[in-house]
C-alpha cells in the first residue's frame, strides 16, 4: 500500500470455535477507499495465484524454529499443556508439528484462500473523522469494489448511527 500507509501489520488467532485474521494499517483518513482498495487487491491475488514454495519453506522454518521457544519456561510449558487440553490434542501435537507442515504446498494454500478470503467474508473496521471517511465508504458499498456491502456507522460512545 505504497503512499498510504507508512507500515501493515497482521495476524491470527483462533478457538475451538473459529478463526480469524486481521490485518491493521494506520492510514491518512483521505486514503482510506484507496487502502481498501489495495487490501480487497491483496486478497483476490492471494485467492487467484499460488505463493512461491519458498515463502512456504520459510514460514514453515519459522514455525519449527519458533516451536521449541514456548517449552523455555515453566510459564511456557503450563501454557502449552494448556491449549493441548483446550483444543482437545494428543501430548505430541508439538513432536508432529514438522509431519503435519509437510504436505503443505501452493495448492493447499490457494485452495483455503479461496474458501475464506471470499469478498462476503472480509469485514472492515475504520476509525476516523466520519467527514473524511464516510463519503468514501458510502462510495465502496453503494458503486465501487464493496457494492452491496452493509455499512455499521458506530460514534464514538459506541452507539450505532
Amino acid at each position: 500500500m505504497e503512499g498510504v500507509t507508512y507500515g501493515v501489520s497482521s495476524w491470527h488467532a483462533h478457538t475451538r470455535f473459529d478463526a480469524y485474521m486481521t490485518v491493521q494499517a494506520a492510514i491518512d483518513g483521505r486514503e482510506v477507499a484507496r487502502a481498501i482498495d489495495e487490501m480487497l487487491k491483496a486478497a483476490n491475488q492471494m485467492r487467484e495465484s499460488d505463493v512461491t514454495t519458498e515463502e512456504i519453506e520459510r514460514v514453515r522454518n519459522t514455525e519449527m524454529m519458533n516451536a521449541p521457544l514456548a517449552f523455555e519456561t515453566r510459564a511456557g510449558i503450563l501454557a502449552e499443556l494448556e491449549s493441548l487440553a483446550y483444543f482437545g490434542l494428543p501430548d505430541d501435537h508439538a513432536a508432529k508439528l514438522a509431519k503435519r507442515l509437510e504436505p503443505i504446498d501452493p495448492g493447499t494454500i490457494r485452495v483455503v484462500s479461496s474458501k475464506y478470503l471470499t469478498a462476503d467474508a472480509l469485514r472492515f473496521v475504520v476509525v476516523g473523522d466520519a467527514v473524511t471517511t464516510l463519503p468514501m465508504l458510502r462510495a465502496l458499498t453503494t458503486t465501487g469494489a464493496l457494492a452491496g456491502a452493509s455499512l455499521e456507522v458506530v460514534d464514538a460512545n459506541g452507539v450505532v448511527r
